[in-house]
C-alpha cells in the first residue's frame, strides 16, 4: 500500500492530530527544561503580564491603579494562577504559568491540525508541525507571552465556525464570535483573523454574519468593560498612545 493511501485514512488523520500536539508540547517542555528556564528571568514581557494578574488579585486594577499597555485578556487568564501564587509564592506561580503555556502550545498544534483535518494526515502534519517549530512561535512558547493564548482563542473560533459535518447552529456561531472577540482582549492582532473570517461567513453563510459579529463584540466588550468603566481615559491612553 502506498504511503499516500495510508495518509488518507481517517485513523491516520486522527493520529497525526495527536502527534502534532505532542510535538508542540514536547518542544515547549524541552525549552523549560533548560537551566534557569522554569524559574529564571528569560523574557521581559512575562513579568509585567503576570505582575498585572498578581496586582489584580490584590485589588489593583490595570489602567486605574497602574499603567498597562495591553488589553486585559492576559491579566484575566493568568489571574487564577496569580491567586495560587498568593499561597505558593510568585516564583512558583510563574513556573506554573509557564508549564500551562506549554500545554496551550501543544493544544494549539492540535487545534491547527484539527482545522485542516479534512485535507488529510499530511496536511495536518504540515500545519501542526509548522506551528510547533516555526522560529517566531518557538520564541513565544517558553513563558507567559500573548501569542500562544491569542492563537488558541483564534483557532477555537475558526474550528467552531468553519468545521463540522452539519451546518453550524446560531449558538455555535455566537460562541465562535465570542472566542474571537476575547482573542482581541488578549492582543488586538486578532483583527487580522476577524476581518477575513467575517468576510468568509458573509459569502458562505450570510444568515450567520450577525450572530458572529455579535459574538465578537460581546467577547471583546464584556471582559474589558469593567476596566474601561473604572478608568476610561487611562485605558485608552495605555492601549493607544503608549
Amino acid at each position: 500500500m502506498r504511503l499516500a493511501d495510508l495518509l488518507e485514512r481517517p485513523s491516520a488523520t486522527r493520529l497525526a492530530i495527536v502527534a502534532v500536539g505532542l510535538l508542540g508540547l514536547a518542544f515547549a517542555l524541552y525549552q523549560l527544561a533548560e537551566p534557569g528556564a522554569l524559574y529564571g528571568v528569560t523574557e521581559y514581557d512575562d513579568g509585567p503580564y503576570f505582575g498585572s494578574s498578581v496586582l489584580l488579585v490584590h485589588g489593583y486594577l490595570p489602567y486605574r491603579d497602574f499603567a498597562f499597555s495591553m488589553p486585559p485578556g492576559i491579566t484575566l487568564l493568568a489571574a487564577p494562577i496569580a491567586a495560587i501564587a498568593r499561597l505558593v509564592g510568585t516564583r512558583m506561580g510563574i513556573a506554573i504559568v509557564r508549564v500551562i503555556t506549554a500545554v496551550v502550545v501543544g493544544a494549539n498544534c492540535t487545534l491547527a491540525g484539527a482545522l485542516v483535518r479534512h485535507r488529510g494526515a499530511f496536511t495536518v502534519l504540515v500545519a501542526g508541525g509548522l506551528l510547533a517549530l516555526w522560529p517566531t512561535a518557538v520564541w513565544a512558547d517558553h513563558t507567559l507571552m500573548l501569542e500562544p493564548y491569542l492563537s488558541a482563542f483564534c483557532l477555537v473560533s475558526l474550528l467552531l465556525a468553519f468545521t463540522g459535518a452539519a451546518e453550524p447552529t446560531r449558538r455555535r456561531i455566537l460562541a465562535a464570535g465570542c472566542a474571537l472577540g476575547f482573542a482581541g482582549d488578549i492582543k488586538v492582532w486578532a483583527i487580522f483573523v476577524a476581518v477575513p473570517a467575517v468576510v468568509v461567513i458573509a459569502i458562505t453563510a450570510r444568515q450567520h454574519v450577525r450572530a458572529y459579529m455579535t459574538g465578537i463584540v460581546l467577547g471583546f466588550a464584556v471582559p474589558a468593560l469593567p476596566f474601561f468603566l473604572a478608568a476610561p481615559q487611562a485605558m485608552i491612553h495605555d492601549n493607544v498612545v503608549m
